[in-house]
C-alpha cells in the first residue's frame, strides 16, 4: 500500500464530510441575508461538490455516470466563480464611483 496515496483517500473524504457538514449545518442560518453569508454558502458549496466527486471516485474508482457528474460539479463551479468574479468587479467599481463623487 502507498502511504501518500491513503493518507490522501483519507483527507479527500475527510474534507468531503467537513465541507458537507459545513453546508448542511449553515442552511439553518440566516446565511442568504449578507453578501458575505452567500459567499460563504457558495465557497463551501463550491467544495463540497469538488471534494464530493473526489470522494466518489475515491471510493467507487470509475463509475456509472461520473462523465456527468463531472460536467455538471464544473459547470457549477464555472458559475460560482464568474458570479463572485462579476460581484467583486462590481463593489470595485461602487467603490470607485464614491470616491470619485467625493471629490
Amino acid at each position: 500500500m502507498n502511504a501518500v496515496a491513503d493518507a490522501t483517500d483519507v483527507l479527500v473524504i475527510a474534507g468531503f464530510i467537513g465541507a458537507t457538514a459545513f453546508v448542511v449545518r449553515y442552511l439553518r442560518t440566516r446565511w442568504f441575508a449578507s453578501s458575505v453569508g452567500r459567499h460563504e454558502m457558495a465557497f463551501m458549496f463550491a467544495l463540497a461538490l469538488i471534494l464530493s466527486l473526489a470522494a466518489a471516485t475515491t471510493i467507487w474508482g470509475e463509475f456509472w455516470n461520473r462523465s456527468v457528474l463531472r460536467l455538471i460539479t464544473y459547470v457549477l463551479i464555472n458559475a460560482i466563480i464568474w458570479w463572485r468574479l462579476f460581484l467583486l468587479f462590481e463593489g470595485q467599481r461602487v467603490v470607485r464611483r464614491r470616491k470619485r463623487d467625493k471629490r
